[in-house]
């Protein structure tokens, strides 16, 4: 009777933990579902293409799926935004750029604020932005190009991967620093204005250098400058618009968020997966052919690094809007 009785007590006294809430791993093992990735942009650039390599780097860690939505629009924002939204339970991650640290200074209608509204996961790869033009145009070099457009205001047409887009800075701050004018074509990311690039309906692209390479290689498209203080070693004999005496430094990255308030035992598991897919050879194949950047920050690191880029950025884009050079969207 007694022993029945302890079995009982037993057996109640675990339903009640249960009923309660007490630790999550007693109830269930995360994850236990499909995860969902938002990638803010459209299909075809590296943010998409390094997203679906650590996505399915990732099932192979988890062992579940990791479903790639686009929700593409606002130069990203409305994927940030919905991302911001989710439940924070580690079911969704959202993929950022640089333009969710840039997006509320270039306009006041941008509610999401990354230091505020995500936890940082990962960062696991970058590439920088440069001056990438078509090579059939009438300039070969960066300070022809230059020349040209100061000669022929506005008649340059830069594609950018949408008005308010972190890359868009780039034709913003040459235009800064210079003093040339552009005629600035939004798209729906960086894929689309790459394409039109390619297809000559724009004569430039704000985009990284990882998409472009294959095409540069080919002759289509050609980089005039890199806009990093240091020469790229992939491209050895390009300037830099640093050198060229000009103060315009531009690195895209691509890294890993979920929302404000997700446990962090889940925020390190799903910071391993990452680790683990941005190690494997398919990555690391495409990293070296793309020539993408490979420093892998963890959770801290990330923090850190978004802390530094707020502050950089931020001034960078209070100092155009002081000067007149960029006016901030309501």
């Amino acid at each position: 009777m007694t022993t029945t009785r302890a079995i009982l007590s037993a057996g109640i006294a675990a339903l009640f933990v249960t009923a309660v809430g007490y630790p999550a791993s007693a109830q269930d093992s995360f994850p236990s579902q499909p995860i969902t990735m938002i990638v803010p942009f459209a299909p075809g650039a590296d943010t998409d293409n390094s997203a679906r390599l650590i996505a399915r780097g990732m099932e192979e860690r988890l062992g579940q799926p990791v479903v790639v939505i686009n929700r593409t629009g606002a130069g990203g924002q409305i994927g940030f935004a919905e991302g911001a939204a989710a439940d924070p339970d580690g079911y969704t991650i959202t993929v950022a750029t640089p333009s969710i640290v840039t997006g509320p200074y270039l306009s006041s209608a941008v509610r999401v604020r990354v230091l505020e509204d995500f936890e940082p996961v990962a960062l696991p790869a970058g590439t920088p932005l440069a001056v990438i033009t078509r090579a059939d145009r009438p300039w070969s070099t960066a300070q022809e190009f230059l020349d040209y457009a100061a000669e022929n205001p506005g008649e340059i047409l830069y594609g950018n991967p949408g008005e308010g887009s972190f890359s868009h800075l780039l034709p913003l701050a040459i235009e800064s620093a210079t003093g040339v004018e552009f005629t600035h074509i939004a798209y729906q990311g960086g894929g689309p204005a790459l394409v039109a690039a390619l297809g000559g309906e724009v004569d430039a692209a704000a985009v990284g250098i990882g998409g472009a390479v294959e095409h540069i290689r080919e002759g289509t498209l050609q980089v005039l400058a890199f806009a990093t203080r240091n020469r790229y070693p992939a491209f050895p004999d390009t300037p830099t618009l640093h050198e060229m005496g000009h103060d315009v430094e531009t690195l895209t990255w691509w890294g890993y968020l979920v929302p404000k308030g997700t446990p962090q035992d889940r925020v390190e598991m799903l910071a391993d997966a990452i680790r683990h897919a941005a190690g494997k050879p398919e990555f690391l194949e495409t990293a070296e052919r793309r020539t993408w950047l490979t420093d892998y920050y963890g959770p801290s690191e990330f923090a850190e690094f978004l802390v530094s880029e707020d502050a950089r950025y931020g001034g960078l884009i209070e100092r155009m809007i002081e000067r007149g050079s960029l006016v901030r969207a309501n």
